[in-house]
């Protein structure tokens, strides 16, 4: 059983967030979202809230195509960015409402999705996705090794003008 925990240094002691059968793959904590964001036991990525009442209670921000490898935040902008196993790499505003069926969609922004092809041995990146509502969807399948996306890093060294660059 794996466990999600949130340590305050200034009190010692580790608070649960999650508790999940799962191995965890990332954890980052956005000042935007008021907590850690993480993934649940069926790779949805989660908001969590810091205080201690909502403790453990997650709000769904993106459902991926495949497994999670990496989530980065910022703190100059509340944009996500989301690296999956399917080769995948997509953002959403975490700003947004956190209701179901509001006048504001969830939207998804696949910025690419990378393809390998076992028979030729050629890899394609497919980009210039439409931004897609959120919609639940059956995640099974198998990806190539080679397809995936396992590390996304925002821009937070360069100052606010560089702030909306993205590493892959």
């Amino acid at each position: 059983m794996a466990l999600e925990c949130m340590t305050d240094i200034r009190e010692g002691r580790g608070s649960v967030v999650n508790r999940t059968r799962d191995v965890i793959n990332t954890m980052i904590f956005s000042p935007y979202a008021g907590g850690p964001i993480t993934i649940d036991h069926e790779n949805i990525v989660k908001a969590y809230s810091a205080s201690p009442s909502m403790l453990g209670r997650g709000h769904t921000l993106l459902e991926p195509g495949g497994p999670v490898w990496c989530i980065s935040t910022s703190d100059m902008h509340p944009q996500l960015a989301v690296a999956c196993a399917d080769g995948a790499l997509s953002t959403t505003n975490m700003l947004r409402s956190t209701r179901r069926g509001g006048s504001v969609p969830f939207w998804i922004h696949k910025i690419y999705q990378f393809d390998y092809s076992r028979k030729t041995g050629e890899f394609r990146m497919l980009e210039r996705f439409l931004p897609t509502e959120l919609a639940p969807t059956s995640k099974t399948g198998a990806w190539p090794r080679e397809v995936g996306v396992q590390r996304v890093a925002w821009n937070v060294g360069n100052g606010l003008g560089c702030a909306g660059m993205l590493a892959r």
